[in-house]
């Protein structure tokens, strides 16, 4: 008969212990990973039922010999616009889904003016649809340093300046002002369009949530939620100030480093 050391099973009972527990979190992990698969699902019928069902009836009318050729580059024209909007709302869940499973962001230290630029000119023909200026204040703080990732940060700034096109008067302006804190950078973009009114403001960063004022525009209420996860990938946020029917002024917030 052996002896039984006491601290030889005291570290096979902490053993078991722990591979119970890697057992129990890989379950949990499975669980949830199922469960953001079934919502992905969920939310892509429900995003996609629209565009799919105008598809459908494009491509009825599309398959019509009596259509005139004006009419049938129009609704080819219309056909195209309903594939970019599939093609936004998946590109957008699924970048969403990366977020959420906390996808490592890679980082650089370079300006702000870059990303910034490129976003502009990313929607610069949005813009001149409506006759919108899109003006930039003078600043000493136009081009600094930010910690950022380029395409997704990018991206923030492109939701942003669509949401103040699409929710503004034409012959309106778009402002740009850039300020900086002790520890941020901050990209301020206003618009006198729509505004947002004060019970609305806490969940417009929401996913798909639409302020009820602007149901009857095209929008899926992914853009705001998805430049809110990107910005706390970067250690940065996104504030708004608004005052319904005079405008709004969306603050971005890039940390100049590491907090």
């Amino acid at each position: 008969q052996f002896p039984i050391n006491e601290n030889f099973d005291s570290q096979i009972a902490m053993l078991l212990k722990a591979l119970q527990k890697n057992q129990i979190i890989i379950i949990e992990s499975s669980v949830k990973d199922k469960d953001m698969l079934q919502s992905l699902i969920s939310d892509l019928a429900h995003q996609l039922k629209t565009p799919l069902t105008n598809l459908k009836m494009y491509q009825r009318i599309l398959d019509d010999p009596s259509l005139t050729l004006e009419e049938n580059e129009l609704f080819k024209n219309k056909l195209k616009v309903q594939v970019s909007k599939i093609e936004w709302i998946v590109h957008s869940l699924v970048n969403c889904m990366k977020l959420e499973e906390n996808t490592y962001l890679y980082y650089q230290i370079s300006s702000n003016k870059k990303t910034l630029i490129e976003s502009i000119d990313s929607v610069q023909f949005s813009a001149d649809l409506k006759n919108i200026q899109i003006t930039c204040q003078k600043s000493t703080n136009w081009d600094k340093n930010v910690i950022h990732n380029y395409d997704w940060t990018r991206e923030v700034f492109i939701n942003v300046l669509e949401n103040a096109i699409k929710y503004s008067d034409i012959n309106s302006e778009i402002s740009i002002n850039i300020s900086k804190t002790e520890l941020y950078v901050i990209i301020s973009i206003s618009d006198h369009g729509i505004g947002i009114k004060e019970q609305n403001l806490s969940k417009i960063f929401q996913r798909f949530y639409r302020c009820p004022e602007v149901y009857h525009l095209n929008g899926n209420g992914i853009g705001l939620y998805l430049s809110r996860l990107i910005l706390e990938k970067e250690n940065g946020y996104i504030t708004v100030e608004s005052i319904y029917e005079k405008g709004s002024t969306f603050n971005i917030w890039l940390p100049t480093f590491f907090n």
